[in-house]
């Protein structure tokens, strides 16, 4: 290893007390670059040699080793989605607090839609289709056939439907029953 001049210029000032000597700042500056350089250095070596023992590590594993990395990683990957799916539902109810929208049940909301592929919620998203809820003062707006039982004139109240009976259709089936007023009282509409 070479050796390296530690050394310092140093200028000789005169005070009241007597004579004192400085450190010259333009030799400090030169002296603080010198050895940040050399940091930057010895740190890109040191994540280059741990990139390299890990790519060493990664390939030495056997098949249950890698097995196990690879269910390690999927679980950390279902709790990720998990997490953030928990998370967007909390930001979309207090937007919509703060918008004071009227958010129709969680249960029904695809938060996927809500969610990068890296598990971040995407708060644009949330903020637009807030927008697109009717505020909670609002008369609710839909077709007058599903008041009146249907349209076949009877004006009889329409069979409605449980959570139960959602867990058993798909969504158009659930869309159908909507638009028949068969969710009048999930919905909270009356």
């Amino acid at each position: 290893m070479s050796e390296q001049n530690d050394s310092v210029t140093t200028t000789e000032q005169t005070t009241e007390t007597g004579t004192e000597t400085a450190p010259d700042m333009e030799a400090l500056k030169n002296e603080v670059a010198k050895w940040r350089t050399m940091s930057r250095k010895h740190e890109a070596n040191a994540k280059a040699a741990a990139k390299q023992l890990e790519d060493l590590q990664a390939a030495n594993l056997s098949d249950a080793e890698k097995a196990v990395a690879e269910a390690r990683a999927e679980g950390e990957r279902a709790a990720v989605t998990k997490l953030s799916a928990r998370l967007a539902s909390a930001e979309l109810a207090a937007e919509a607090a703060k918008a004071g929208a009227q958010l129709p049940d969680t249960e029904f909301i695809n938060m996927s839609r809500f969610v990068t592929s890296d598990g971040d919620v995407e708060s644009d998203a949330i903020k637009a289709f807030v927008k697109s809820l009717p505020k909670a003062g609002d008369k609710p707006r839909f077709d007058q056939d599903a008041l009146s039982g249907g349209g076949d004139g009877s004006g009889s109240k329409v069979r409605q439907l449980t959570r139960e009976d959602l867990k058993r259709m798909n969504y158009e089936q659930i869309e159908e029953a909507r638009k028949k007023g068969q969710l009048n009282d999930l919905l909270g509409i009356s």
